[in-house]
């Protein structure tokens, strides 16, 4: 199903969404993306420093990760507040919605985890719920490691 991705209720790009309560596909980007493109990359290039995927990091990327840009970068992408609307433009309940772009210039990965009913609250009623890129919750471990505990 196509679905419009909003940011400050403008939208960003479309997105053919597979169905699923988890779902990916690749961003089809509006002239307004540009406006959070910065965002996205660094928060991206911090996601995969991370070594969750250290093959695609290409050495072309910036500075090597410290908690000082991770925690930034990840700030950045949490205030982005991304929304999804449908053909309609109503919005549509999520936990999140995630935007990566990919380090070889193939197109920007979205990701997407519907509410479909739960008791949780969707991300358009929370307004300082995480989203944009690295929505799961990176604060903990980025105040623990300041404090100098490591896992």
């Amino acid at each position: 199903m196509r679905f419009t991705i909003l940011y400050r209720d403008s939208a960003i790009g479309t997105v053919e969404l597979p169905a699923g309560e988890f779902v990916a596909a690749r961003l089809t980007p509006a002239a307004q993306y540009a406006s959070i493109r910065a965002v996205v990359r660094r928060s991206t290039e911090v996601f995969l420093q991370l070594g969750l995927f250290p093959d695609a990091l290409p050495d072309s990327m910036s500075s090597p990760l410290t908690v000082g840009n991770w925690r930034q970068a990840l700030r950045d992408a949490s205030r982005l507040h991304l929304g999804l609307a449908n053909v309609h433009h109503h919005p549509i309940a999520t936990r999140f919605v995630n935007l990566l772009e990919a380090p070889d210039d193939s197109g920007v990965i979205t990701l997407v985890s519907f509410d479909r009913g739960s008791s949780r609250p969707s991300v358009r009623s929370v307004r300082n719920n995480p989203t944009g890129v690295a929505a799961a919750s990176a604060d903990p471990l980025v105040d623990r490691q300041s404090a100098g505990e490591h896992r």
